[in-house]
Protein backbone atom coordinates (compact mmCIF):
# COMPACT_ATOMS: atom_id res chain seq x y z
CA UNK A 1 0.00 0.00 0.00
CA UNK A 2 1.44 3.36 -1.01
CA UNK A 3 1.42 6.45 1.17
CA UNK A 4 -1.32 8.03 -0.91
CA UNK A 5 -3.54 4.98 -0.59
CA UNK A 6 -2.86 4.83 3.15
CA UNK A 7 -3.81 8.49 3.52
CA UNK A 8 -7.04 7.97 1.60
CA UNK A 9 -7.88 4.96 3.76
CA UNK A 10 -7.27 6.94 6.95
CA UNK A 11 -9.41 9.87 5.75
CA UNK A 12 -12.19 7.50 4.67
CA UNK A 13 -12.09 5.71 8.02
CA UNK A 14 -12.11 9.05 9.88
CA UNK A 15 -15.10 10.22 7.85
CA UNK A 16 -17.00 7.06 8.82
CA UNK A 17 -16.07 7.68 12.46
CA UNK A 18 -17.36 11.27 12.35
CA UNK A 19 -20.61 10.23 10.65
CA UNK A 20 -21.40 7.38 13.04
CA UNK A 21 -23.86 8.61 15.74
CA UNK A 22 -22.99 5.63 17.97
CA UNK A 23 -19.37 6.76 18.22
CA UNK A 24 -20.16 10.40 18.99
CA UNK A 25 -19.36 11.04 22.64
CA UNK A 26 -20.66 13.74 24.95
CA UNK A 27 -18.13 16.27 26.19
CA UNK A 28 -18.53 18.08 29.48
CA UNK A 29 -19.59 21.68 28.90
CA UNK A 30 -20.18 21.16 25.18
CA UNK A 31 -23.10 20.03 23.07
CA UNK A 32 -22.91 16.72 21.31
CA UNK A 33 -21.18 17.06 17.96
CA UNK A 34 -23.19 16.49 14.84
CA UNK A 35 -22.75 13.38 12.75
CA UNK A 36 -24.13 14.93 9.57
CA UNK A 37 -22.26 16.55 6.76
CA UNK A 38 -23.75 20.03 7.15
CA UNK A 39 -23.27 22.85 4.64
CA UNK A 40 -20.33 25.15 5.33
CA UNK A 41 -22.14 28.29 4.14
CA UNK A 42 -23.12 30.33 7.25
CA UNK A 43 -26.09 31.85 5.37
CA UNK A 44 -27.52 28.47 4.42
CA UNK A 45 -31.21 28.04 5.32
CA UNK A 46 -32.54 24.61 6.23
CA UNK A 47 -36.00 23.33 5.45
CA UNK A 48 -38.32 23.43 2.47
CA UNK A 49 -38.65 26.69 0.61
CA UNK A 50 -42.00 28.34 1.24
CA UNK A 51 -43.84 28.86 -2.03
CA UNK A 52 -46.18 31.86 -1.59
CA UNK A 53 -49.79 31.34 -2.47
CA UNK A 54 -51.11 33.41 -5.36
CA UNK A 55 -54.20 34.27 -3.33
CA UNK A 56 -52.89 36.08 -0.25
CA UNK A 57 -54.70 37.10 2.93
CA UNK A 58 -55.45 40.58 1.59
CA UNK A 59 -57.12 39.20 -1.51
CA UNK A 60 -59.15 36.74 0.55
CA UNK A 61 -60.39 39.45 2.92
CA UNK A 62 -61.28 41.92 0.18
CA UNK A 63 -63.05 39.34 -2.00
CA UNK A 64 -66.49 37.96 -1.22
CA UNK A 65 -67.49 34.75 -2.94
CA UNK A 66 -70.95 33.31 -2.57
CA UNK A 67 -71.68 29.63 -2.39
CA UNK A 68 -72.57 28.07 -5.73
CA UNK A 69 -74.68 24.94 -5.28
CA UNK A 70 -73.91 21.87 -7.29
CA UNK A 71 -76.36 21.70 -10.20
CA UNK A 72 -76.08 17.90 -10.36
CA UNK A 73 -77.06 17.38 -6.72
CA UNK A 74 -80.47 15.79 -6.22
CA UNK A 75 -82.56 16.23 -3.04
CA UNK A 76 -83.31 13.19 -0.93
CA UNK A 77 -86.44 11.09 -1.33
CA UNK A 78 -89.58 12.27 0.45
CA UNK A 79 -90.82 9.06 2.10
CA UNK A 80 -93.73 10.83 3.77
CA UNK A 81 -95.07 11.87 0.38
CA UNK A 82 -94.38 8.41 -1.04
CA UNK A 83 -96.40 6.80 1.75
CA UNK A 84 -99.36 9.09 1.05
CA UNK A 85 -99.13 8.30 -2.66
CA UNK A 86 -99.00 4.54 -1.98
CA UNK A 87 -102.11 4.74 0.21
CA UNK A 88 -104.00 6.59 -2.51
CA UNK A 89 -102.93 3.92 -5.04
CA UNK A 90 -104.09 1.08 -2.72
CA UNK A 91 -100.55 -0.15 -1.94
CA UNK A 92 -101.00 -1.01 1.73
CA UNK A 93 -98.86 -4.05 2.62
CA UNK A 94 -95.08 -3.75 3.08
CA UNK A 95 -94.47 -5.80 -0.08
CA UNK A 96 -96.79 -3.55 -2.08
CA UNK A 97 -95.16 -0.39 -0.66
CA UNK A 98 -91.71 -1.72 -1.53
CA UNK A 99 -92.73 -2.45 -5.11
CA UNK A 100 -94.51 0.90 -5.30
CA UNK A 101 -91.34 2.79 -4.30
CA UNK A 102 -89.41 1.04 -7.10
CA UNK A 103 -91.75 2.43 -9.74
CA UNK A 104 -92.61 5.80 -8.16
CA UNK A 105 -90.44 8.57 -6.81
CA UNK A 106 -90.89 11.79 -4.83
CA UNK A 107 -88.14 14.19 -3.86
CA UNK A 108 -87.94 16.60 -0.96
CA UNK A 109 -88.34 20.25 -1.78
CA UNK A 110 -85.35 22.44 -1.07
CA UNK A 111 -85.83 25.57 1.00
CA UNK A 112 -84.54 27.81 -1.74
CA UNK A 113 -87.94 28.12 -3.39
CA UNK A 114 -89.72 29.04 -0.14
CA UNK A 115 -87.01 31.46 0.90
CA UNK A 116 -87.18 33.23 -2.45
CA UNK A 117 -90.95 33.59 -2.11
CA UNK A 118 -90.99 34.79 1.52
CA UNK A 119 -87.81 36.87 1.68
CA UNK A 120 -88.30 40.62 1.60
CA UNK A 121 -86.17 42.47 -0.92
CA UNK A 122 -83.39 44.47 0.72
CA UNK A 123 -82.23 47.93 -0.38
CA UNK A 124 -78.83 46.54 -1.28
CA UNK A 125 -80.47 44.25 -3.85
CA UNK A 126 -81.50 47.23 -5.93
CA UNK A 127 -78.55 49.45 -4.99
CA UNK A 128 -75.27 47.57 -4.34
CA UNK A 129 -73.72 50.75 -2.86
CA UNK A 130 -76.41 51.09 -0.19
CA UNK A 131 -74.97 51.47 3.35
CA UNK A 132 -76.86 50.20 6.40
CA UNK A 133 -76.83 51.71 9.86
CA UNK A 134 -77.25 55.18 11.39
CA UNK A 135 -75.15 58.02 10.14
CA UNK A 136 -72.66 59.27 12.71
CA UNK A 137 -73.19 62.70 14.20
CA UNK A 138 -69.58 63.81 13.84
CA UNK A 139 -67.47 63.32 10.76
CA UNK A 140 -63.97 63.21 12.23
CA UNK A 141 -60.88 63.39 10.08
CA UNK A 142 -58.78 60.23 10.39
CA UNK A 143 -55.58 62.28 10.07
CA UNK A 144 -56.49 64.39 13.10
CA UNK A 145 -57.32 61.24 15.06
CA UNK A 146 -54.02 59.58 14.20
CA UNK A 147 -52.00 62.71 15.00
CA UNK A 148 -53.75 63.07 18.40
CA UNK A 149 -54.86 66.64 17.72
CA UNK A 150 -57.92 66.24 19.92
CA UNK A 151 -55.76 64.89 22.73
CA UNK A 152 -53.44 67.90 22.50
CA UNK A 153 -56.42 70.28 22.71
CA UNK A 154 -57.74 68.43 25.76
CA UNK A 155 -54.34 68.61 27.47
CA UNK A 156 -54.14 72.38 26.87
CA UNK A 157 -57.63 72.87 28.32
CA UNK A 158 -56.70 70.81 31.38
CA UNK A 159 -53.53 72.87 31.87
CA UNK A 160 -55.55 76.09 31.85
CA UNK A 161 -58.00 74.64 34.39
CA UNK A 162 -55.12 73.41 36.57
CA UNK A 163 -53.44 76.83 36.58
CA UNK A 164 -56.73 78.49 37.51
CA UNK A 165 -57.28 76.08 40.40
CA UNK A 166 -53.69 76.55 41.54
CA UNK A 167 -54.12 80.35 41.60
CA UNK A 168 -57.33 80.04 43.60
CA UNK A 169 -55.65 77.70 46.07
CA UNK A 170 -52.70 80.08 46.56
CA UNK A 171 -55.09 82.99 47.15
CA UNK A 172 -57.05 80.94 49.70
CA UNK A 173 -53.87 79.95 51.54
CA UNK A 174 -52.60 83.56 51.64
CA UNK A 175 -55.95 84.74 53.05
CA UNK A 176 -55.90 82.03 55.73
CA UNK A 177 -52.33 82.98 56.72
CA UNK A 178 -53.31 86.64 56.96
CA UNK A 179 -56.28 85.84 59.19
CA UNK A 180 -54.08 83.63 61.36
CA UNK A 181 -51.51 86.41 61.81
CA UNK A 182 -54.24 88.85 62.84
CA UNK A 183 -55.61 86.41 65.39
CA UNK A 184 -52.18 85.68 66.91
CA UNK A 185 -50.87 89.28 67.14
CA UNK A 186 -53.10 90.45 70.08
CA UNK A 187 -52.09 87.40 72.09
CA UNK A 188 -48.41 88.16 71.56
CA UNK A 189 -48.84 91.79 72.68
CA UNK A 190 -50.73 90.72 75.80
CA UNK A 191 -48.04 88.18 76.70
CA UNK A 192 -45.28 90.86 76.59
CA UNK A 193 -46.64 92.66 79.72
CA UNK A 194 -47.45 89.49 81.70
CA UNK A 195 -44.77 88.42 84.23
CA UNK A 196 -43.46 84.92 83.90
CA UNK A 197 -44.78 82.48 86.52
CA UNK A 198 -42.47 81.51 89.37
CA UNK A 199 -41.75 77.78 89.21
CA UNK A 200 -39.32 77.76 92.18
CA UNK A 201 -41.99 77.06 94.86
CA UNK A 202 -42.01 73.74 96.69
CA UNK A 203 -44.63 71.12 95.92
CA UNK A 204 -47.65 70.96 98.21
CA UNK A 205 -47.25 68.89 101.37
CA UNK A 206 -49.26 68.52 104.53
CA UNK A 207 -47.73 70.20 107.55
CA UNK A 208 -47.21 66.95 109.45
CA UNK A 209 -45.13 65.59 106.58
CA UNK A 210 -42.90 68.61 105.99
CA UNK A 211 -40.00 67.24 108.11
CA UNK A 212 -40.35 63.62 106.97
CA UNK A 213 -37.59 62.52 104.65
CA UNK A 214 -37.91 60.18 101.68
CA UNK A 215 -37.72 56.43 102.14
CA UNK A 216 -36.38 55.76 98.60
CA UNK A 217 -33.40 57.39 96.91
CA UNK A 218 -34.26 58.76 93.45
CA UNK A 219 -32.50 60.75 90.73
CA UNK A 220 -34.90 63.68 91.01
CA UNK A 221 -33.08 66.94 91.72
CA UNK A 222 -35.53 68.89 93.81
CA UNK A 223 -34.38 72.45 94.58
Amino acid sequence: MTDLEATRFILKDKRKYNENPLLAKNEIGHSKRTTYDLPKDPEHSFGVKNVPDKEGAGKVILTWKEHTPNPDSVPGRDFLKLNKMSVKDKALTPQQVNEYRKTHDARRETGKKHVAEKANPLPSHANPEHTYGIKTKYNEDIKELVESRYEDEWVKEQNVIFESLKTQDNTRKAKMQHNFNLSVSPTRHSQQGTPEPDDSHQPFKMKKFLNVGPKVDTNLNVQ
